[in-house]
């Protein structure tokens, strides 16, 4: 039985999608994410997930190219990640990633990126399977997704997957806006 708080990130992204489509482009192009150099057994730690359930962040270090309409992401993007959007809401530059990792193994990146005193991003939790790493350290609110930041969702169903344009395998949304 869905509440109505499990259906907050469906009409999110719904959202998400309708302002994408206006405004962006459908990018399908394979491009090598820029990863981060770090450690597998830092990333379990923060968060409780197997190091084994870890994607490896040192296979690539190539950068992200330039996205039409945006420029370059000012995060570190997931390095599973696969664009599959590109837009823009309220003066941001929206870029959408889906992966088939999980929402735990995703979540367990960015905390550990960013719990650097140099890198710090608070995390703010909404659900166990949405959360958002805001630009303001001031920012309480998990849905102020019309601020800068990144939101990381889990899809729970296919029709979750299908109303954003996200494969059918991918597991977890990625949405950055800057």
């Amino acid at each position: 039985m869905n509440t109505p708080y499990q259906r907050i990130p469906l009409l999110l992204g719904l959202v998400a999608l309708v302002a994408l489509t206006a405004c962006g482009q459908d990018v399908n192009d394979q491009q090598s994410p820029k990863t981060l150099p770090l450690d597998k057994a830092v990333l379990a730690n923060s968060n409780d997930v197997n190091s084994d359930e870890i994607p490896d962040m040192m296979e690539s270090d190539s950068t992200l190219s330039a996205i039409i309409g945006a420029s370059d992401i000012p995060y570190p993007v997931y390095p599973n990640g696969n664009k599959y959007r590109v837009g823009g809401e309220n003066g941001l530059k929206i870029v959408v990633f889906q992966t088939e990792d999980t929402f735990a193994q995703v979540d367990a990146y960015y905390t550990a990126y960013y719990s650097s005193d140099e890198t710090a991003m608070p995390r703010l939790v909404a659900m166990k399977d949405y959360v958002r790493y805001s630009t303001d350290t001031e920012d309480k609110d998990p849905w102020a997704t019309y601020r800068a930041g990144i939101v990381i969702h889990e899809f729970n169903n296919k029709n979750e997957r299908y109303a954003v344009g996200a494969k059918d395998s991918a597991q977890t949304n990625i949405i950055m806006s800057f």
